[in-house]
């Protein structure tokens, strides 16, 4: 602290109250419990005046002694907030029913905040304030609560735990009163029941599981549990496990039932795959406790709706704690956009577990059926053995005609033996700039060894005046009905625009989706391989995240 000679405090007013604020605040976070600390449980929950619990659902007090030998659970729950408790109870209704009947852990239920002695319509399905929705799910859950007229037990158990009253947490107290977590939602939603007694060790071992699963990725491994060693039909039927295990098994991860846009490529493909190979299989897994909080009786009655229509097996719909491994070692979802489910998830897993591809459904999707097994380096084969054996005479026959802007046709039987580009346009793509550049080129080839001609096929005229001012083959249109329509969807793979370049034998020198054109990478003289090409294309369009430096290096 700065002092005068004659050792006076020259320290200001302000800084010395800014030291006090400091202090303050420094000395209310240490009166917090914090993890780790041990608490009494019967000076905690009770008080001289009142020795009980009170459970809203069944209209009964708890004693003390109910508690005695639990791990103990405090849901401190605001109707300000009412997604997150909300969000709570759904993982800790699951927990509850799974850990309750073996008296492993009891829920206390503390209502955070204003004062909610006001009486409660439970007839009324109207929630015209937070406040009644908070209330109507208060009185469904089956735990017992801090009454809600013990307002200053309530306060006092805020304090204690530094809650705000807009806020709500899960806080985990074992049978020694020793405080486990004092935020546990990530906690729940990530283990579930797998979770108790809620220990560090217990936590640790789970994760050791879950790093041999994603090493050693059997099916018997990840899909079997104390409970279930099969999967199930649409029917209710039981298959056991060890009929999949040398299968091709795609675990479909699907949070809402009705998304149609992998559901329906998945259908068609299993059923293809089915009919012409009997060693392909999928198994639905559900993750449905994490979007509904309560009335979980329907939720099964949605699962099973939606699950008849499907034609594959599914994770019994019960099975919550093995769905949360299972997302914990594919992780999925990958990203939640706030107020929206994840999209569905295809991880294929292959015989015996020799191979794991978390992004089968951008491969399926991206790819279609010729890249099954769906895994990403069977896709890239797949891409480049298709693009390899592309030929000029698969998209056009020998007679058709293409025009320039001066108004001269040619056949293109008189293409054949030399280099050609196909600059593919699809309706509302444009690379002008790239045309512009690939001209430039075009001109200055013209009459030397190296020269090419270029046909440009293009649907829709958004740059058709930039199209039309090309001194190269125009065909326009280009239509479902044509001659080799089917050939180049294929090549280009429902890309807007690409460029894809025929040496003089006809045989594919360069596939480029995202083309750039320029003396270094000029189409027949590629930087580096096709391989490589079709390997970068592949890993844009079917949008997989790979490792910065990997994306450098492409």
């Amino acid at each position: 602290m700065p002092t005068t000679r004659s050792g006076r405090d020259t320290t200001s007013c302000s800084e010395v109250n800014k030291l006090k604020r400091k202090r303050n605040s420094v000395e209310k976070q240490s009166c917090c419990i914090k993890t780790g600390d041990t608490v009494d449980l019967s000076k905690l929950l009770f008080t001289t005046h009142r020795n009980y619990l009170f459970n809203y659902n069944l209209n009964q007090r708890v004693q003390a002694k109910e508690l005695d030998g639990k791990v103990i659970i405090l849901l401190f729950a605001s109707p300000h907030e009412s997604s997150s408790w909300r969000y709570d109870i759904t993982h800790l209704l699951d927990i509850y029913s799974k850990l309750q009947p073996i008296g492993g852990v009891e829920i206390i239920f503390v209502a955070v905040g204003d004062d909610f002695t006001c009486q409660y319509d439970s007839q009324s399905s109207m929630h015209s304030t937070p406040h009644s929705l908070f209330l109507e799910i208060f009185y469904k859950v089956t735990w017992p609560a801090i009454p809600l007229s013990d307002i200053k037990s309530r306060k006092l158990l805020q304090t204690k735990f530094g809650i705000s009253d807009h806020s709500s947490h899960s806080i985990i107290i074992d049978q020694r009163g020793v405080v486990l977590q004092c935020d546990a939602t990530d906690l729940f939603c990530r283990y579930g029941a797998a979770g108790y007694p809620f220990t560090q060790e217990r936590i640790e071992f789970l994760e050791s599981e879950d790093n041999v699963a994603r090493v050693q990725p059997s099916i018997k491994r990840i899909l079997a549990s104390a409970e279930h060693d099969y999967v199930i039909t649409s029917k209710g039927n039981q298959v056991p496990l060890h009929n999949l295990e040398d299968k091709v098994v795609g675990l479909y991860f699907c949070a809402d039932l009705y998304d149609k846009n992998i559901t329906i490529e998945l259908k068609a493909a299993y059923e293809e795959l089915s009919r012409n190979m009997g060693d392909f299989e999928v198994v639905l897994i559900y993750p449905h406790d994490w979007w509904k909080s309560c009335g979980r009786r329907d939720d099964e009655d949605l699962f099973w709706k939606a699950f008849e229509e499907m034609p594959w097996l599914s994770l019994p719909f019960e099975d919550t704690n093995r769905t949360k491994q299972l997302q914990r070692i594919f992780e999925y979802p990958q990203e939640i956009l706030e107020g929206q489910k994840p999209d569905p998830s295809l991880v294929i897993i292959g015989p015996q577990g020799n191979f794991a591809e978390k992004y089968g459904a951008n491969i399926l999707l991206g790819c279609g059926v010729s890249a099954y097994p769906f895994a990403f380096s069977n896709a890239v084969d797949s891409e480049v053995e298709m693009v390899k054996n592309l030929k000029p005479e698969m998209f056009w026959d020998l007679d058709t005609v293409f025009r320039r802007k001066n108004g001269s046709r040619v056949r293109f039987s008189q293409l054949l033996g030399k280099r050609i580009i196909v600059v593919f346009q699809n309706w509302g793509s444009s690379f002008d700039s790239l045309l512009w550049d690939l001209k430039e080129m075009y001109v200055k080839m013209k009459g030397t060894s190296d020269e090419f001609e270029v046909i440009h096929v293009h649907h829709g005229m958004r740059s058709y005046r930039v199209v039309a001012a090309m001194p190269w083959l125009i065909h326009i249109p280009f239509n479902e009905d044509s001659f080799g329509h089917k050939f180049i969807d294929d090549a280009f793979r429902g890309v807007n625009s690409g460029l894809l370049a025929f040496d003089r034998d006809g045989s594919v020198v360069r596939r480029a989706l995202w083309p750039a054109v320029g003396e270094e990478v000029f189409p027949f003289h590629v930087y580096g391989d096709l391989e490589n090409e079709v390997f970068a294309d592949l890993i844009r369009k079917i949008n997989i995240p790979l490792d910065p430096e990997v994306l450098e290096f492409l």
